[in-house]
Parts: structure tokens; C-alpha cells; sequence
């Protein structure tokens, strides 16, 4: 046995002691009587018995010190003062849990947004204000008068009074659709300029680790020379002003950059004409279909009445399909942060609340970094995969709402502790191995009972085969 083998252990041992003593008031007799024969120990036999000695008294005593492990003492326990504290380690801690708190706070604020423009323009969506405001129209039409002599002599009739009321409501929807298209347009703006930050951060994390790994040179310049490509060719997603005149070949900085689209698609043969398909606009629809003249001319009168009463917002010709590009939009967008973003982060601040104790119990060491790292992102795993266990797939109103949030407070909880989340598996397989082998002894009786009848069925009888049913 070397001496120094046995002094580390008795270094250890005395750790241990020390700590045993301080922290849980414990009487750790028998490790200070090994400790002691170990230090008098002189040849190699006595030498390896206080080893064996050692390694026989310490177990019970870490057992006690739980969850203080020899690696902790080994690292950060002084003697005769306890844990050293690490202010440095602290102070990161607590900046990312500042960090974990602000990101759930946003995100559950932008949750909170987005469910409600979403449900708000739901219901626009299906309100038919331009059916109201037509229905308004023809109401001033064929009562005019009445209308006119409310204003003048305020005698209200049955027609004036739903005119008026009619009117102060879509007056209030028109407000309330203005509102919650630009809120709709700012928080979709908002989500796909995250999306793009975590695009970009994906990808810069991708091609560090491609840089990590290339050793060829002439790998590495390849998508140097694919940018410089892209660069020189300039593709633009800015649609054209005027289609017409793109098709034509005279616009330029539309479509592409710096070109035209007839330079691009190449010159058009000889006595051909390249023109393009437009809807006809509203003033010349009466020049072209001169039978509806009526209607066109009803729809004009309705268009110009909603400018003068303060509905110019509504038309009878133009259909704007914004509402339900930005629902789809706040749904994609909804569908993500309640099954990956959201979970994620109330599993990695549950697992961040955990850490708190240890680092507020002076009787406890500081947590290693790495520890805190991997628990925090396996908190975030916890925190998902309660999602996808707890989250609804379709829900109507308010339910929605209130389960997804009952999932979050999972999530947070699976953080916190990670043992609920083994549980909740360990359960989950044996429920599933229980239906298994339900469903496999019912397949095996079926097959036993259509075996069992074709036997009998088949049975000769009197030296004739029973015919078969």
C-alpha cells in the first residue's frame, strides 16, 4: 500500500468528519478512531488495514451527509469553516435566472396577446360587417324622410332608431377591426423577427460546427463561392408595382434587381404579344357589362354613403384577406410556443428554482456549473414532453386557454423535480405493456376459438366430412 494512497484517504476522511460534525451535529467516533490508526500506521500491512478500515467507516457517514457529496467536501469544504463560496458561480446563477424569469414572462405575455387577437379576429371574421353596413345602406334608402326629420325635429321612428344604433355599432367594429389588424400586424412582425433570430442562431451554430470538423480546404470555400453567386445573381422578394408593365419588360428593381423581366425570360418571336390577364378595375366594370349597370351603380351609390357616414373602411368591391392570413399566421405561431417555446421555458426555470435552495443554504455546497447547466436543459426536455401529454389538440374559447396554462404549471413542475417525469413514463410503459398483452391474449383466444370452431365443423360424422359453413 503507498503512503500516499492512504493519505488522500485520511484527507478525505477527515473531510468527511469535519463536516459530519459541523453540519448534523453527528458522533463520527469510530472515523476518528480509523482516522487515528491510520496516521500511526508504519508498514505496508498496518498501512493497508487503516485503508480498508477507512474505506468501511465513511459510506454511513456520507450517507448521513446526503445530498453532500465527497465530491463536494473534496472541492469546497474548508476545515474548521465550512463550504468556500464561489461568488462568481452565484452571481451567474442568479443573472440566469433572471434571464429564465424575464423569457417566461415574455413569452407568456406574447401567449396571452396572441390568443386573444386570434379569438378577436375570429369573431370579426365571421361578424359580415359588409353584409351589416349594405343592410344600413338600403335602411337610409327607403327612409330617408323619417331619418331626415329625426335629425331635424328628434322624433325618433322605428327606422331612424335602428339606422342610428345600426351605425354606432359598425362605427365600433370598424374601430375595433382597425385596432386588431395593426396589433395583429405588430405581433406578427414580432414573432417571425424572432424566428429569424433563432434561424440565424441555429445556423451560425451549425456552421461552427462544420468549421470544427472541415480540414479540407477546398470544402471550406464552397459556400464562400455559393454566396458570392447568390450575391452577383440579387434575387429580391419585393412583388412589382405594376404587373403589366413588368411582364412588358419596362420595370426594373421589382422582381429582380438591376433587370428586366423580359431580359431575363428572353425576347418574345416575332408577332407576338405578351400582355397580362387583369381583373377589371371598378370603374370600368359598368363599360363592360352594360346590363348590370343597376347593380354597379347601387354598389357605387353604397360605396360613397359608407365614406360620408365615417365607414370607409368597408367596401362592397374589395375583400381584404389580411384577417385570415394574420389568424394563420398567430396560429402557427400559437401551435409552436404552447408545445415547444413555452414548455421549454417554465421546465428550465422550474429546474432553476430547484438549484435555488443550494444556493441559499449555507449548510450546502454551490452546485457545479456543468450540473446546473444539464439539469436546466434537461428541465427544458421535461417541460416539452409534458406538453405534448398535457396540451389539447383542438379546444374552443376559453378552455384552450386554461388547459394550455395547466400544461405550463406541468412543465414547470417536471423542471422542478425530474422524478415526476420518470414516474409519469415508468407509468405510461407499463400501461401500455398492460394493454399489449391484453391485446395479444385476445388475439390468441380469437385464434383459438375460430381454430376450436373449423375443427368441429370439419369432424367427420358417420363416415361423411360435415360440409363446411
Amino acid at each position: 500500500m503507498e503512503q500516499v494512497w492512504l493519505d488522500q484517504l485520511i484527507s478525505d476522511a477527515e473531510r468527511v468528519a469535519d463536516a459530519a460534525v459541523r453540519l448534523n451535529n453527528m458522533r463520527v467516533d469510530a472515523l476518528l478512531a480509523r482516522i487515528s490508526e491510520a496516521r500511526h500506521a508504519q508498514d505496508a500491512a498496518a498501512r493497508e488495514a487503516a485503508y480498508n478500515a477507512l474505506l468501511s467507516e465513511m459510506p454511513p457517514v456520507l450517507r448521513a451527509l446526503d445530498p453532500i457529496t465527497l465530491d463536494d467536501l473534496q472541492t469546497s469544504w474548508v476545515m474548521h469553516r465550512g463550504f468556500r463560496r464561489k461568488r462568481g458561480r452565484s452571481i451567474g446563477f442568479w443573472l440566469l435566472s433572471v434571464v429564465l424569469l424575464v423569457l417566461v414572462g415574455y413569452l407568456t405575455s406574447l401567449h396571452d396577446r396572441a390568443t386573444d387577437i386570434a379569438q378577436t379576429m375570429s369573431t370579426l371574421q365571421h361578424a359580415r360587417l359588409s353584409e351589416q353596413a349594405v343592410k344600413l345602406f338600403y335602411i337610409a334608402r327607403d327612409h330617408t324622410d323619417e331619418i331626415t326629420a329625426a335629425q331635424n325635429n328628434g322624433q325618433q321612428t322605428l327606422a331612424s332608431q335602428t339606422f342610428f344604433h345600426t351605425l354606432a355599432d359598425l362605427q365600433e367594429a370598424q374601430a375595433g377591426v382597425a385596432s386588431v389588424v395593426t396589433d395583429s400586424a405588430r405581433i406578427t412582425r414580432e414573432i417571425q423577427f424572432w424566428s429569424r433570430r433563432l434561424y440565424d442562431g441555429c445556423r451560425l451554430v451549425r456552421l461552427a460546427i462544420r468549421a470544427l470538423e472541415c480540414t479540407d480546404p477546398a470544402i471550406e470555400d464552397v459556400p464562400a463561392a455559393q454566396r458570392g453567386v447568390a450575391g452577383q445573381v440579387g434575387y429580391s422578394s419585393i412583388p412589382p408595382a405594376n404587373l403589366g408593365d413588368l411582364i412588358a419588360g419596362k420595370a426594373t428593381d421589382a422582381g429582380v434587381k438591376g433587370t428586366a423581366v423580359g431580359a431575363i425570360v428572353g425576347a418574345a418571336p416575332a408577332g407576338a404579344t405578351v400582355s397580362a390577364t387583369l381583373p377589371p378595375s371598378p370603374s370600368n366594370c359598368a363599360a363592360t357589362k352594360a346590363p348590370l349597370d343597376s347593380v354597379y351603380a347601387v354598389l357605387d351609390s353604397a360605396d360613397a354613403f359608407f365614406a360620408c357616414v365615417g365607414l370607409d373602411q368597408i367596401t362592397t368591391r374589395v375583400s381584404s384577406p389580411l384577417n385570415a392570413l394574420y389568424i394563420r399566421e398567430i396560429q402557427a405561431a400559437l401551435s409552436a410556443l404552447r408545445s415547444w417555446f413555452i414548455p421549454a421555458a417554465y421546465g428550465s426555470l422550474g429546474a432553476a428554482i430547484f438549484f435555488t435552495r443550494r444556493f441559499l443554504n449555507p449548510a450546502l455546497p454551490n452546485p457545479d456549473t456543468l450540473r446546473v447547466i444539464y439539469r436546466i436543459l434537461f428541465g427544458g426536455f421535461a417541460g416539452i414532453v409534458f406538453a405534448w401529454f398535457w396540451t389539447p389538440l383542438q379546444a374552443h374559447g376559453g378552455a384552450a386557454q386554461v388547459l394550455s396554462f395547466s400544461a405550463f404549471g406541468i412543465a414547470f413542475l417536471a423542471g422542478y423535480s425530474t422524478d415526476i417525469l420518470f414516474l409519469l413514463l415508468d407509468r405510461m410503459v407499463d400501461v401500455a405493456s398492460q394493454q399489449l398483452r391484453k391485446s395479444t391474449a385476445m388475439a390468441d383466444h380469437a385464434s383459438r376459438v375460430d381454430a376450436g370452431v373449423m375443427a368441429h365443423v370439419s369432424r367427420p360424422s358417420g363416415g361423411r366430412s360435415r360440409p363446411a359453413v
